[in-house]
């Protein structure tokens, strides 16, 4: 595949001949892989990477060829019709940032189907959102007796988990993704 790329980006710099070179932008929503893509197609790391969204804080220019530059931006999202919910479940808002994250948990549970939560997270069964956090906090050891203690990074276990990644990746990309869903797991 990154070959495949490579080559893509080759045939679109021939396409332009009449420019000195050309560039070439990675856009999306936060946390789905941009600055990845770009660390592959360099075969070296060029670019800083993390499991939380707001990594690529500016534009940077890498170097493909002599020609060919790529862009790695941070993540965007358009949709002004989103709710707050939609908006932390994209992963647009780092987790560390909610004054109250546990809020949106329910959320969560409403939206990710039973069996990628039990597969995720090894939790069979749940009463409400926050006997979910308090079975995650014990199998992490953060179970305290005050729930404000942990309830937080119980929270933190499960917006920056990989089924919160999927969520963000699937959730963004809404309906309009149907032809490449089907290579993912069905968590909506």
């Amino acid at each position: 595949m990154q070959g495949a790329l490579i080559q893509l980006l080759r045939q679109y710099a021939t396409l332009h001949k009449d420019k000195k070179q050309i560039s070439v932008g990675l856009i999306g929503y936060p946390n789905v892989g941009k600055s990845s893509v770009i660390n592959t197609l360099r075969q070296k790391a060029v670019c800083k990477v993390a499991p939380i969204p707001g990594e690529t804080k500016v534009w940077q220019y890498i170097t493909l060829s002599k020609r060919i530059y790529l862009i790695d931006c941070p993540g965007i999202a358009y949709n002004t019709a989103d709710t707050e919910t939609d908006i932390v479940l994209k992963g647009v808002v780092r987790v560390e940032n909610l004054k109250t994250p546990e809020d949106y948990v329910p959320e969560v549970l409403r939206r990710v189907r039973h069996e990628y939560l039990v597969r995720t997270y090894g939790v069979d069964r749940w009463d409400n959102d926050v006997d979910f956090l308090a079975q995650i906090a014990r199998k992490s050891g953060r179970l305290l007796k005050v729930r404000a203690a942990w309830e937080p990074t119980a929270c933190l276990g499960v917006f920056n988990s990989r089924a919160a990644r999927q969520i963000h990746l699937l959730h963004g990309l809404g309906r309009a993704a149907t032809r490449t869903r089907a290579r993912w797991p069905r968590w909506c």
